[in-house]
């Protein structure tokens, strides 16, 4: 892979001596230093991409999706002023660029604006329903967080419940654990931020209904467990976590892991059988 993306970057390094004044080179250098994470570059190439695209009497649409790359690169450099900046940037050429709203949702959570997180989500859930009514809807704009709405629906449920909507919000972050493959991750921040904002009792709704929507994940149950292990409320784990069948712990995990969510089950001798076989 590093040689294939050396190769790559050389030869679109070359393309854009012979013809400076195409975006092609620069367009494609761009999302190639973002994808191997190199975001400074990336962010470089991106500018020098637009830079050729305004100067341009009718640019090609697809050319808009450089702004993603420059929103992700941005944003993995925590250079936050930047990522608004394309993102109302883009928005002025191209109302319905989903990843901007994506990003300023993301963005206004971050900074605990919640009033503006709601409106930039429901700006996100907007475009997303238009698109998925139509393909032809898209465009032939990459837009990359089209299936991440589990986020936005975290973000929006989050700052709906800020506001004093608790229906509201409840509805929203039930949407957000029910979705298939959302990651353990987001679960653990979810439950942190409602622990931190002392909503105990959602907190402990939304771990029940974790474990009873993703039954059988192991890196679910031992990240809640860590989590909840700090603020002295694994108890919680107890009665939801002992429905899970043996057959139901599904996952691909370490033995060391899966060990330990035979214990969180309550089912210590199948833990010691399989801890035992753990190297130390």
């Amino acid at each position: 892979m590093r040689r294939k993306y050396r190769r790559t970057v050389t030869l679109l390094r070359k393309l854009h001596r012979e013809n400076p004044q195409d975006p092609f080179a620069t367009y494609f250098l761009a999302n190639s230093y973002c994808a191997y994470k190199r975001y400074q570059h990336a962010i470089v190439w991106g500018e020098k991409s637009l830079v050729l695209l305004r100067a341009m009497d009718k640019a090609p649409v697809h050319y808009l999706s450089v702004y993603s790359t420059l929103i992700t690169s941005a944003m993995q450099l925590r250079r936050y002023a930047e990522v608004k900046r394309y993102c109302n940037e883009v928005l002025q050429l191209y109302p319905r660029y989903l990843d901007a709203h994506y990003y300023l949702t993301c963005l206004a959570f971050m900074s605990k604006q919640f009033a503006d997180a709601v409106k930039h989500g429901d700006d996100y859930f907007a475009t997303r329903a238009y698109m998925l009514a139509d393909p032809a809807n898209c465009s032939t704009i990459m837009h990359y967080t089209l299936n991440l709405v589990c986020w936005i629906e975290y973000y929006y449920g989050f700052s709906v419940l800020m506001q004093d909507r608790a229906e509201d919000g409840v509805e929203y972050l039930a949407r957000c654990i029910r979705t298939k493959n959302v990651k353990a991750g987001l679960i653990v921040e979810m439950v942190h931020n409602l622990l931190a904002v002392s909503r105990h009792d959602l907190a402990r709704k939304i771990v029940e209904d974790v474990l009873q929507a993703h039954a059988g994940k192991v890196e679910v149950l031992v990240l809640l467990a860590r989590e909840l292990l700090d603020d002295g409320l694994l108890f919680w784990l107890e009665k939801p976590a002992s429905r899970w069948s043996e057959e139901k712990i599904t996952d691909e995990a370490s033995p060391f892991l899966t060990g330990c969510a035979h214990v969180l089950c309550g089912r210590d001798e199948q833990a010691r059988e399989i801890l035992a076989k753990v190297s130390v």
